[in-house]
């Protein structure tokens, strides 16, 4: 979502700052450019870390870009927090993934990357529009205002169901043993997949509290 979501504010950005237009449309251009050149490292840090401290990690550095986009002085700011939007966002969209496969097997793990692809079916259809009235009504501001509370709720939400120890390893080993199965929470997977993928156009899971009291116990 935070892809698209701000598409409506374009002109609005032109005329609040006096940019051209080709200047403001460097706020997707370059946050695309910043997802991929992040992507490689997300991935390493997560492994040398874990899951969890890198996902907080991300989610703290995109809601401070968005909450610092509202007052941003002139459209390089605004381009420049974009970017950091960009490296902190794609977290949800690497370790979504990653997480699922960590914590399913084959079978499982192609159910719940339906609920991510369901994410990204939505996100695009409804960001536009999501911007557009926020833009329509409020100014271009609301929109980063939108993308920083939706990120910190999310933060909340990966913090409470999120386990703590999240190393691939471990939870790898929660696999193989067949120690995942037929948890009657394992719902919040989904809703949280979902949840974090209209907003960053991926699945961030919020992972039941069954999952973090095993692989706690893993550990």
């Amino acid at each position: 979502m935070a892809i698209t979501v701000i598409v409506p504010s374009m002109p609005g950005l032109q005329a609040a700052f006096d940019a051209d237009y080709a200047t403001v449309q460097l706020t997707l251009s370059l946050y695309l450019a910043s997802i991929a050149v992040a992507q490689p490292f997300v991935g390493l840090l997560s492994d040398r870390f874990g899951r969890r401290p890198v996902l907080l990690a991300g989610l703290s550095l995109f809601v401070v870009a968005s909450l610092l986009a509202v007052a941003a002085p002139n459209i390089e700011s605004i381009i420049m927090l974009r970017v950091l939007q960009g490296a902190g966002g794609c977290t949800g969209m690497i370790l979504g993934r990653a997480i699922i496969r960590d914590l399913y097997d084959r079978r499982q793990a192609a159910s719940m990357i339906g609920y991510v692809t369901m994410a990204f079916a939505v996100a695009p259809m409804a960001a536009p529009s999501i911007g557009g009235i926020l833009q329509e009504v409020y100014g271009w501001a609301a929109i980063y205002w939108f993308l920083g509370l939706f990120g910190l709720v999310l933060f909340v939400v990966v913090t409470r169901w999120e386990p703590s120890v999240v190393r691939a390893a471990t939870m790898a080993a929660l696999v193989l043993e067949g120690r995942n199965g037929g948890d009657p929470d394992g719902g919040w997977t989904a809703y949280g997949g979902a949840l974090t993928g209209l907003l960053m156009g991926s699945g961030e899971l919020a992972l039941d509290p069954g999952c973090q009291q095993r692989a706690a116990a893993t550990a």
